[in-house]
């Protein structure tokens, strides 16, 4: 069974299946006349008229490249066309590509023409250029849209530019194969990533019309997006593309890239199954162009943790030529400073989704095989290591083994190698165990703790998350560290907890806890860190 990262659940306005196409599709928003206007902006393809709200301005459906249909279908990202008069940027643009599931609020969608991002800045604007923060979604890259987040009060409250993106998912973003390899370098599995590398070049290039500083950007992302900053960490195409980087659940060293080799295997098998060819031939690529999008999201299985078929960014070419944690490792990497962390209880999730809501919670009898099957090799150990007398049920002793593998061991790797290197780096642990949960309460028999994607709701409004005064206390706190470490490069700011830097002697961790923020150095011995670094690697 392979173990993989948290769909997106965030409620926001999802376009593809809901909302007509004159909300949902910028292409049909009307060109109006230009005129002297706050809510106008002028880019290097046009201008844009966005809204004016409380405190905030807001720019949505906004395109920053060309339309991935068609002949573009698997190519990298191009330059977006440009527009005469006023472009209304009012309208969200459409989700890429990707599969339903309302039980989780995925409402799915098959535009290709998904390429947009949105701007969210405070208003008015103080005059000095401001910090700009990219967010890149989470979604296990088969899930998501940046139109699921709402970055307004994080926006007001750290006086900083937020954008979020959409980017090719499934097999549409990451999908390798011998005939895409040969036509491309370093594109063929990495169309998701390079559509990042455009957004992130895009707003770069715009910053300034918003009133942002182009030479004080950050990229944040939570699970596959945390995943993917660790990607543009090690990607020698980003050097000087952004100045601070915040990795939330996406460890470096989590396996969440895969060879070339591995992804141009599971390409030509999907090809395979559509009656394409599986050779280097130019009429192997040809046909995976002319594929219907149905074709291509069945090959995803299903949208789970668990999903059979891994989508991922491909390690090998010019683009992302080693793993993240190798180049990290190694210090072949981009070094800005870093904020990384995990939350406490990062794999109750995986147990929530893989058990209690697909049948029911995981039985004493099934827990030997689900970890054999988890952990291979390694699994009569991890039995010992974690046997069921020490946890009040089978699904949170999978949690916890879950927890400390996949999450918080490799982001102790990640700060370890990173210290290593001498780069600057601060990491935390989000622990509030009563966070609120976005999925069913009565389907779930356990606490969900501070689990996989708890956070983001901290950061960003949600609708399914609401905060009480102590948790909206740490949310303005969280705002606070990530708004000035945006700024400055320490998250440090007047009237919050002092978080030092990593010191790998000590192994402290800022744990952000409502009313009870502390730097603790219990994390090695908690997450059993020692355990899981002796264990032998399994190929």
């Amino acid at each position: 069974m392979r173990i993989g990262m948290a769909v997106g659940l965030w409620a926001g306005i999802s376009c593809g299946l809901t909302l007509t196409d004159s909300f949902c599709n910028p292409a049909s928003a009307a060109v109006e006349p230009a005129s002297k206007d706050f809510s106008i902006v002028k880019t290097d393809s046009g201008s844009l008229k966005g809204g004016i709200y409380k405190g905030y301005r807001r720019f949505v459906g906004i395109p920053y490249a060309a339309p991935p249909v068609g002949d573009l279908r698997f190519v990298a990202p191009q330059p977006v066309k440009s527009w005469h008069g006023v472009r209304k940027a009012t309208h969200l643009g459409y989700s890429c590509p990707q599969a339903a599931d309302p039980s989780l609020f995925l409402f799915g969608s098959t535009h290709e023409d998904c390429l947009y991002l949105n701007v969210y800045t405070p208003y008015p604007l103080s005059g000095k250029p401001l910090p700009v923060m990219i967010w890149i979604h989470g979604g296990g890259f088969v899930t998501g849209t940046g139109a699921d987040y709402l970055p307004s009060n994080f926006s007001i409250k750290g006086n900083v530019i937020i954008v979020t993106i959409n980017y090719r998912l499934g097999p549409f973003g990451f999908l390798a194969h011998p005939a895409l390899t040969a036509e491309s370098e370093g594109a063929s599995g990495n169309y998701g990533l390079l559509d990042q590398q455009a957004a992130i070049g895009w707003v770069q290039h715009n910053a300034r019309a918003f009133g942002g500083d182009s030479h004080n950007i950050t990229i944040f992302g939570e699970s596959a997006g945390g995943a993917s900053v660790c990607s543009h960490l090690a990607s020698p195409a980003m050097a000087g593309q952004f100045q601070r980087a915040i990795i939330e659940s996406g460890p470096c060293t989590a396996p969440m890239t895969q060879s070339l080799q591995a992804a141009e295997t599971v390409g030509q098998s999907i090809a395979s199954q559509n009656g394409c060819p599986t050779t280097a031939d130019p009429a192997a690529a040809d046909c995976l162009r002319q594929l219907p999008v149905s074709a291509l999201l069945a090959a995803e299985g299903s949208v789970s943790l668990t999903s059979s078929v891994p989508f991922m960014p491909a390690y090998g070419g010019s683009i992302l030529p080693l793993n993240p944690g190798v180049a990290i490792a190694t210090g072949q990497y981009n070094r800005v400073p870093v904020i990384q962390g995990t939350n406490h209880d990062e794999g109750r999730i995986v147990s929530a989704l893989s058990f209690d809501l697909a049948g029911g919670p995981l039985s004493s009898d099934q827990y030997p095989s689900v970890i054999q099957g988890a952990y291979a090799s390694n699994g009569p150990a991890v039995l010992a290591q974690y046997p069921l007398s020490a946890f009040d049920s089978p699904d949170l002793a999978f949690a916890a083994a879950v927890t400390d593998s996949f999450f918080s061991c490799p982001a102790l790797s990640t700060d370890q190698s990173l210290i290593q290197q001498n780069n600057v780096i601060y990491a935390y642990e989000f622990a509030d165990e009563t966070a609120p949960s976005f999925l069913p309460s009565d389907g779930v028999s356990f606490p969900m703790g501070a689990f996989h994607g708890a956070e983001v709701g901290y950061l960003f409004s949600n609708p399914l998350q609401h905060l009480n005064w102590t948790q909206k206390t740490l949310s303005d706190q969280m705002i606070g560290y990530w708004s000035h470490f945006a700024k400055t490069g320490n998250p440090n700011y007047f009237g919050a907890p002092n978080w030092p830097q990593f010191d790998p002697s000590l192994n402290n961790f800022l744990s952000l806890v409502p009313e009870a923020t502390r730097v603790t150095t219990g994390f090695v011995s908690f997450h059993q860190c020692a355990f899981w670094t002796g264990l032998p690697q399994q190929q």
